[in-house]
């Protein structure tokens, strides 16, 4: 199992991936120059699954099998835990005192970074400070499970208030201003929480599988990973449309070409490019770090733009 955050640097983007037993997933794209590769971060971390960057520039990173959010800081290479220990729970609080179980998805808002409390079935916030509060999802009813060292039980897919609402492993996340999009993996489904409102609803509810990756694209377009299918799905005008892959779980591989034509293999996190109208995927199955070119439009097309196709770290390029 590898515990690493790496850059890959190209000519317009660079890519934070966090390596572990079943590939890399692409977590972060920012403008850089020069080719390069190399690890910024190599000790601490237990199967990371997601990086955000803060307003001032740190990397935080859901350590998810360790049940922490932690930041490094890429100018003095200091490590601290934000919130959570390595013991799993359901509480908010303030640094150690607040508990995860398995967090994954990361966003950043103004008031802070916005975590998918997947093992939890919770949305949280936890200010840069470092404070934890649950912002959707049944708190009481976790934490309930966590004091008879059980599985949480309030999982489900309820809408309404936020703190009534209820998931079941919410994996990924994204935001499109106050609008935070949720992967509700255990229920297949797309959910969308309200920061303005509080309120909680479904936007998708059936041709998912396992949505394990979100974007926000452009003119209100989210996009979709479904490794279930092996595809890569986008949601538009409140329609669900297959951008590429071939939507079948039993239909995977590797091929390039027309989005129509293509073909992936669990794919994973996603980033959506907007100065090129790119998506950038993490093929997970194959992996390879995919790119969807003109992805808003019928001409889509799918490139590999890195890796050899071997799990394992991944090696330099150019």
């Amino acid at each position: 199992m590898f515990h690493t955050i790496a850059t890959f640097r190209s000519r317009s983007s660079r890519c934070f991936v966090a390596a572990c037993a079943l590939g890399a997933a692409l977590l972060m794209v920012r403008p850089a120059a020069a080719q390069t590769f190399s690890t910024v971060l190599s000790s601490n971390l237990f199967q990371p699954t997601a990086v955000a960057v803060s307003p001032l520039n740190r990397y935080i990173i859901s350590d998810t099998a360790n049940n922490r959010i932690v930041e490094f800081n890429p100018d003095s290479s200091a490590f601290v835990v934000l919130a959570g220990s390595e013991e799993a729970g359901a509480r908010d609080g303030i640094g150690s005192e607040a508990a995860f179980r398995s967090p994954q998805g990361l966003v950043t808002v103004p008031e802070g970074i916005i975590v998918a409390d997947t093992g939890n079935n919770l949305i949280r916030l936890v200010t840069y400070q470092g404070a934890v509060v649950t912002i959707a999802g049944d708190l009481a009813l976790a934490h309930e499970a966590d004091e008879l060292a059980g599985n949480p039980q309030n999982g489900g897919l309820v809408n309404g208030p936020a703190l009534s609402a209820r998931f079941r492993n919410p994996s990924a996340l994204a935001a499109d201003g106050r609008r935070i999009y949720i992967a509700d993996s255990g229920n297949r489904a797309i959910r969308l929480l309200d920061l303005d409102t509080g309120l909680v609803s479904t936007l998708v509810a059936s041709g998912l599988v396992q949505p394990t990756g979100l974007a926000a694209g452009q003119n209100g377009d989210l996009y979709i990973s479904d490794a279930g299918t092996h595809s890569i799905k986008r949601l538009r005008g409140g329609q669900l449309q297959l951008v590429a892959g071939r939507d079948n779980v039993f239909d995977s591989g590797l091929r390039n070409g027309a989005s129509a034509n293509a073909l992936f293999r669990s794919p994973r996190s996603i980033y959506y490019r907007e100065a090129k109208d790119e998506l950038v995927v993490v093929d997970s199955g194959n992996a390879l770090l995919r790119v969807i070119q003109n992805v808003s439009s019928p001409d889509a097309r799918v490139d590999t733009v890195a890796n050899s196709g071997t799990a394992g770290y991944l090696s330099p390029v150019g």
